[in-house]
């Protein structure tokens, strides 16, 4: 593992809802010694949904995510990961916003 990682959401279409989950994943990011590196939407082909289903499709996003000065590469920096990942659900799932993180 190297001295970055990717975040993918599944991220909430109103945008009030999505710069809210956005800011609990940056903060928790930060609250947690790694930095934030950027954020992208993530390239989609819904070419063959339906419109009723394209009306609730999720926007698909990624964060970057640097490893911290005080985080060792390799093994620590992926626990690390691991643990944002889950410090990151579970602030989105208390706030009430509709997200889901993969990884």
């Amino acid at each position: 593992m190297g001295d970055y990682a990717i975040g993918q959401y599944f991220a909430p279409r109103d945008v009030q809802a999505r710069a809210d989950v956005e800011r609990i994943v940056n903060e928790t990011i930060r609250e947690e010694g790694q930095s934030v590196l950027g954020w992208r939407d993530t390239p989609v082909d819904n070419t063959d949904l339906g419109e009723a289903v394209k009306a609730t499709e999720p926007v698909m996003r990624q964060v970057f995510i640097g490893r911290g000065a005080g985080t060792p590469a390799g093994d620590d920096f992926e626990r690390r990961v691991y643990i944002l990942r889950k410090a990151i659900s579970a602030k989105v799932y208390q706030s009430g916003q509709p997200a889901m993180l993969e990884h």
